[in-house]
């Protein structure tokens, strides 16, 4: 009995692992993000640090109303609460680090099967 249960355990093993080689779910994301005081000085650095990192890019900038809108491509940040995070980190990055309100994030699975 106990050679069976064994023998079991073993030929179930492999039908119940998840494989480790799956990739991560990936994401777009389009964030609208507010910044008091924002001017010509802030948009370039900031044009600069996302000009160097790849699957983020600036969408649109208006200086005038300090609205920033940022794309995110490929990121595993799935809710918005990662994609708010992942902005402060980047504003943050770019000297960017008071007045920061974000307005507005949508997020959207990609990948096989996905619109």
């Amino acid at each position: 009995m106990r050679a069976l249960l064994i023998a079991l355990l073993f030929l179930s093993a492999p039908l119940t692992v998840r494989p480790a080689d799956a990739p991560p779910q990936q994401y777009d994301a389009l964030v609208v993000v507010n910044i008091e005081g924002f001017g010509d000085a802030q948009l370039a650095a900031l044009s600069k640090h996302i000009g160097t990192e790849r699957g983020i890019s600036l969408e649109y900038a208006c200086t005038w109303a300090g609205i920033v809108v940022l794309r995110f491509e490929g990121t595993t940040a799935g809710d918005k609460a990662d994609v708010t995070t992942l902005v402060g980190r980047h504003l943050r990055e770019a000297g960017i680090t008071k007045g920061i309100e974000v307005k507005h994030v949508h997020v959207r699975a990609t990948g096989t099967g996905k619109c």
